[in-house]
């Protein structure tokens, strides 16, 4: 009897986090997967995610407006070196992102160096899911919040 206990009670231990603080794998972002379109006044934004390989999600935002692509650019989340990185590849630059923070369809990746957006949050509720990207303290530019749908 005490034997069984001592199995179970290490059992709990090993696949638990105990007092350590858990680390997200690219699989906690599944939530995140498929095809999301966000309508607004002046046009569509659209964004699509699907997974790669084991440490890589790819995605691609696009901007479109009258039915011409007025703005697009190739996403990436990464889990990289024991953390989780999102990569956004624009036509002049690439920017990189550390997670921040993550919970159960929620994540937070920030770059303080970038000014807009230096922190990027994905949050799925309801079915909806909700970008939001800020400004450095630098930057004059407003906080953008894009709501979109799955798209069907």
């Amino acid at each position: 009897m005490r034997l069984t206990f001592l199995i179970s009670l290490s059992l709990l231990f090993s696949t638990s986090c105990g007092n350590k603080t858990c680390k997200p794998t690219l699989a906690s972002f599944n939530w995140l997967l498929g095809n999301w379109e966000s309508h607004q006044n002046e046009g569509m934004f659209t964004e699509s995610w699907s997974i790669k390989n084991d440490s890589t999600f790819t995605g691609k935002g696009q901007f479109q407006q009258n039915g011409t692509i007025q703005f697009s650019e190739e996403l990436r989340i990464e889990a990289r070196n024991n953390r989780i990185q999102y990569v956004a590849l624009l036509p002049d630059k690439t920017a990189y992102f550390n997670l921040d923070s993550s919970s159960d369809n929620f994540a937070s990746f920030l770059n303080l160096e970038n000014d807009f957006p230096s922190r990027i949050t994905y949050t799925l509720s309801d079915k909806e899911l909700v970008v939001l990207l800020e400004p450095s303290s630098k930057s004059t530019q407003p906080d953008q919040k894009l709501r979109f749908t799955a798209k069907q």
